[in-house]
């Protein structure tokens, strides 16, 4: 991802962040948790996709996505677990933030 779509994905966090906060502050810190968890495994899929492009061959594809689904994996049933400080849909509606930012980047791209 470009730095306009890290600046993409900040301003859609922030913005959504404030706006979950004005139902339940519960909603906003099950989101934040959620787009933090998005941000770490795309982060784990970048630094897996520059070691295969260096390496010219794929390696580990296994233990990547095992990694990727145990982040969330950990980070739903952490929000299931404390449903007093997370909302488990919020949290679900974090870890697809990059995939959004990505969408919104792609399309407002002028080339």
């Amino acid at each position: 991802m470009t730095k306009r779509g890290w600046k993409i994905f900040i301003v859609l966090t922030v913005f959504t962040a404030f706006i979950l906060t004005l139902f339940h502050w519960q909603w906003m810190t099950g989101f934040l948790i959620g787009s933090g968890a998005s941000a770490l495994a795309y982060r784990n899929t970048e630094n897996y996709v520059d070691r295969t492009i260096s390496a010219q061959m794929p390696a580990g594809t296994a233990f990547h996505m095992m990694l990727n689904y145990m982040i969330w994996t950990v980070v739903l049933v952490i929000a299931a677990v404390l449903p007093n400080y997370l909302n488990i849909l919020s949290c679900a509606l974090g870890l697809f933030m990059v995939r959004f930012s990505l969408i919104i980047d792609t399309l407002w791209r002028k080339e």
